[in-house]
């Protein structure tokens, strides 16, 4: 309708504070409902939009305990950490991401909020490596055929890497060539597989690699 083309175009032009604005009244004329749902996550968003983080959490959390059936919220969610993210806001992504986790009816948000959650650990030194891994393995355990997996096995190889960690990073490699040969990031998978092989001079090991 007119009230939501107008917020979506005042945000387009980064007039966020008046969008906000128009919405909060919005939300406190309106009885719960699809109408409702719709401008509590146009708010949440355009809070996030103007740096406003806590708000949007406050907001978030109001939605959660409103929404009964939280059909919105969880996607609501996943989008407000992945704005936190990008924005650089690492810590509150994790958080949010943490908390996604417990919305087991929603397998898809949630092997997202897995691999958002173990993307977030990895981007901050207040992780320790047990914790990082722990987050990849229950995401390859758990969700297999996410469409981040292949991306989480990357991940995680390089990490080991930088730990120093060469031979477990060829097994990652390796394990991503077998389980997605097809994925863009196989390739790469085979060249870093093959330069670890070839560091640790097992040169057999890296022709072998490179013939597949």
């Amino acid at each position: 309708d007119f009230f939501q083309t107008k917020c979506v175009a005042l945000q387009g032009l980064g007039r966020h504070a008046e969008a906000v604005t128009l919405l909060q009244q919005h939300v406190r004329q309106h009885a719960p409902g699809p109408e409702l749902s719709r401008c509590r996550s146009q708010l949440i968003l355009a809070y996030a939009e103007g740096g406003r983080w806590n708000e949007a959490l406050a907001e978030l959390q109001a939605f959660r305990t409103a929404d009964k059936e939280e059909g919105a919220v969880p996607q609501i969610a996943l989008v407000l950490a992945e704005k936190a993210y990008f924005a650089g806001e690492i810590s509150l992504a994790a958080t949010i991401y943490e908390r996604l986790l417990s919305f087991n009816e929603h397998a898809n948000i949630v092997a997202q909020a897995t691999a958002g959650l173990a993307w977030s650990r990895s981007a901050t030194s207040n992780s320790t490596a047990k914790e990082n891994d722990k987050t990849f393995d229950q995401l390859l355990e758990r969700y297999p055929d996410c469409p981040l997996a292949p991306q989480a096995i990357m991940l995680r190889a390089l990490a080991l890497e930088r730990r120093q960690e060469q031979q477990q990073a060829v097994h990652l490699y390796e394990q991503l060539l077998e389980r997605y040969p097809r994925t863009a990031q196989a390739p790469d998978a085979l060249l870093a597989a093959a330069r670890l092989c070839s560091e640790l001079s097992s040169q057999r090991d890296a022709v072998e690699l490179l013939r597949r």
